[in-house]
């Protein structure tokens, strides 16, 4: 049994589930992505019985309706959300020195997110890691 099955098992989120892939721009993996590592993910989540699943993005670069086009993501059968074009929220942000409110897609609230960021060089930090790949 792979680890995210035993994951799924014991943490079956009773809530709509959001894949967010890094798909900054329409370039191909590694720059992005790979769209199979995100179909894994959803048959994972399927197999589990979570019906309520949608990719959500919001590109860098380029319209995110027509990046998922050209990297295969609108072959998934799911919903695809530009998260560029969500209806957002204001939400206050206690005790920090420079933003008091930040705004976010509505979608977002009350949402199980699942981050599948891309391992990346970069000119300032080294790596991204992984927490870049929430900004978009």
């Amino acid at each position: 049994m792979y680890v995210t099955e035993k994951l799924l098992q014991r943490h079956i989120p009773s809530m709509p589930v959001i894949i967010k892939p890094n798909i900054v721009n329409p370039s191909p993996p590694p720059v992005t992505t790979d769209v199979r590592v995100v179909e894994g993910i959803l048959s994972a989540l399927r197999e589990a019985g979570i019906q309520e699943i949608a990719v959500a993005e919001g590109s860098g670069t380029g319209d995110t309706m027509d990046n998922f086009q050209k990297l295969g993501y609108a072959e998934l059968d799911t919903v695809l959300l530009d998260l560029d074009r969500e209806e957002t929220v204001e939400l206050q942000v206690d005790n920090h020195r420079v933003w008091q409110r930040i705004t976010v897609p509505q979608i977002l609230i009350d949402t199980f997110i699942i981050s599948v960021p891309v391992l990346k060089e970069h000119s300032m930090c080294g790596v991204t890691i992984s927490l870049k790949n929430m900004i978009g």
